[in-house]
């Protein structure tokens, strides 16, 4: 009886590392270092650690606050201030409310991949009147990382807007561009984004599109 109950128990504690092993198979463990966070390019802030971020261009300006949840998942806010309606060239004033979360999903030597959405609430002056509108832009970073300081990237984004009041309608864009985040020190780094592609909206008068783009540089500080 002793042995039969030894062999069991051995059997367990060497399966339990086993299923662990198959439960985390093809997802990424986060960055191995620590202080190898990005808050633009593919890896996640890591667990635990907080970054706050500004960045300026076309559309507008906006500032942000990242929390890692957890190795591979960052939450947070963000306030944005824009002077042009949805990355368009149409001048209209508005803010976005939004709760950025984005997912470290894939690791392969340098390269990372990264997925995010912004749900929040918009709302712009819209030429005396105020158009209200809830969004959830989503979109996709694969990044390399040239060396421990710099990281390239190219990725795609998608604007997703539904207009509530004034007009009451519908966007959505594919946005395709490249992007960089260079590491002055392990807690600060700068970063640059380029963005275009069409855009489409639909309302009561119907359909119609514009051409879209953003240009943004920004800094990233990691909160100790």
């Amino acid at each position: 009886m002793r042995g039969i109950v030894f062999g069991v128990a051995g059997a367990l504690l060497f399966a339990a590392p086993m299923a662990g092993a198959q439960v985390s198979r093809g997802f990424p463990a986060g960055p191995a270092d620590r202080d190898n966070w990005s808050a633009t390019q593919g890896r996640t802030v890591g667990a635990d650690r907080n970054v706050v971020t500004g960045e300026a261009g076309w559309p507008g300006l906006a500032v942000q606050w990242l929390h890692g949840l957890d190795p591979v998942t960052d939450v947070g806010l963000r306030f944005g201030f824009n002077y042009g309606f949805e990355n368009t060239t149409s001048s209209l004033v508005g803010v976005d409310l939004q709760v950025p979360v984005r997912r470290y999903l894939m690791k392969s030597g340098q390269f990372d991949i990264e997925g995010h959405v912004l749900p929040g609430i918009t709302f712009y002056g819209n030429h005396g009147d105020m158009l209200f509108g809830v969004e959830a832009p989503v979109g996709l970073v694969a990044a390399y990382q040239v060396d421990p300081r710099f990281t390239v990237s190219v990725g795609g984004d998608v604007p997703l807007l539904l207009s509530v009041t004034n007009p009451f309608g519908f966007l959505f864009g594919p946005l395709v561009g490249a992007g960089a985040e260079y590491r002055i020190d392990k807690d600060l780094a700068v970063t640059g984004k380029l963005r275009f592609g069409p855009e489409f909206a639909f309302d009561h008068n119907g359909g119609s599109s514009e051409f879209a783009f953003q240009t943004l540089v920004g800094v990233a500080y990691a909160l100790r």
